[in-house]
């Protein structure tokens, strides 16, 4: 299992440079940091990718799929990466999850096409129940 999980490790090290991830954001553990970070459980072949704070788990997704566990792993990377780059290209007439699921499309479509599509059609989801909000520049803002 160990040889596993450092193949899993080096897999997704190799993977973040491709979109140059911040080290900080492609390094995986297989044991719990207990401060709300997701780790890799492997048990009987399925693998577990469990967000966990202080004992409780708050998330916890199940596996035998080890391409399913790559694409969640980089769908939390690529999440930060395109939240710190919509911080840095804001436009403050237009909702910002614009440009973060712009950017985090772009950034999944650098390492499969595949998980680029699962990630397009969850935000589809999303944005069918809460659609995009922009604000015109004729609107008075508040304040």
């Amino acid at each position: 299992m160990t040889s596993q999980i450092n193949d899993i490790k080096n897999k997704v090290f190799t993977l973040g440079q491709r979109i140059n991830a911040p080290n900080s954001l492609v390094v995986i553990s297989n044991i719990s940091p207990q401060n709300g970070k997701p780790h890799v459980e492997i048990t009987n072949g399925e693998y577990r990718y469990v967000t966990e704070e202080r004992g409780v788990v708050f998330d916890e997704k199940r596996t035998a799929c080890l391409d399913e566990l790559f694409y969640w792993i980089f769908r939390d990377v690529t999440a930060q990466m395109a939240q710190d780059y919509e911080c840095e290209n804001r436009k403050n007439d237009q909702d910002f999850r614009r440009i973060m699921f712009d950017k985090q499309l772009e950034l999944l479509g650098g390492l499969s096409a595949k998980w680029r599509l699962w990630r397009k059609q969850e935000i589809e989801e999303t944005l069918a129940r809460n659609p995009f909000v922009d604000i015109s520049a004729d609107y008075p803002s508040k304040g």
